[in-house]
């Protein structure tokens, strides 16, 4: 009796936190989200890893637009295989040098940066949405077990999982937690959707119509090397925290990248 409500909360806010929240929000074409948590004590800075830019030479890339200080996050939308760059900002001597690598995968992921003063190691721990439901369910299911399973939660039962009421006790502690959850989760979707509709009258479109305008001017360019292939370059905008790239290909402009 125990499996089932364990295997419905699972799947139940599966489909609530993959179709319901995280489809809400737009995002550029083939991007997913990364949620970046600092549990590290101080403040840190992440740079993207620019493989593409010719020569031997790696480019970090800020991506936040300031620090990220100590038990807060902050949101960006990656790709697949994009590395990044994790350290402190404005380190003192003794952690200095000290920062971690990670890569980002093809789905939702957040990553929780954690840092040991003993052996002065940070470390990048990156959980795709399912496995954060795993985990929550899991911990949910063994302080439940602990409760009126293998204890004497609310003296109904004899605590050795075999009651009847132990067993109820159980299944009740886990739907508590599931509706709770899905209660949370339905107000945070509305609130974000009376953000949007608040908003999205004040919205203009400002595309410009004249199709016969030309482009920007780059500030720069270079060839970049991939594959046994030579493409043409162009920087359109170079800030800390972002670029825009025309990548040429048969000497026309065919996709313009923003990082």
């Amino acid at each position: 009796m125990a499996a089932h409500p364990l295997s419905f909360s699972f799947w139940i806010l599966a489909a609530i936190l993959f179709l319901g929240v995280y489809a809400a929000a737009p995002r550029p074409q083939g991007s997913t989200g990364l949620k970046m948590t600092n549990r590290a004590g101080k403040s840190i800075d992440v740079y993207w890893i620019n493989t593409m830019k010719s020569g031997d030479t790696e480019e970090y890339i800020l991506q936040n637009q300031k620090p990220i200080r100590h038990g807060t996050n902050t949101n960006i939308n990656s790709y697949d295989t994009h590395s990044f760059l994790a350290e402190f900002h404005e380190a003192d001597d003794d952690l200095k040098g000290v920062h971690v690598v990670f890569t980002k995968g093809s789905e939702d992921e957040d990553v929780y940066f954690d840092y040991d003063p003993k052996t002065k190691i940070m470390t990048a721990n990156v959980m795709t949405k399912k496995m954060l439901i795993e985990e929550r369910v899991k911990k949910n299911t063994e302080y439940c077990k602990e409760l009126y399973i293998y204890g004497n939660g609310d003296g109904d039962g004899d605590g050795d999982g075999t009651n009847a009421n132990d067993m109820n006790d159980f299944i009740n502690c886990l739907q508590n937690d599931l509706v709770n959850e899905l209660v949370t989760i339905k107000k945070n979707k509305e609130d974000l959707f009376d953000t949007r509709n608040t908003i999205s009258h004040r919205l203009r479109n400002y595309t410009c119509a004249d199709t016969t305008m030309k482009s920007s001017t780059p500030i720069r360019n270079y060839n970049w090397h991939h594959q046994g292939n030579h493409y043409q370059i162009d920087v359109l905008l170079d800030k800390p925290a972002g670029k825009w790239l025309t990548l040429h290909y048969l000497t026309l402009p065919v996709a313009v990248v923003q990082y």
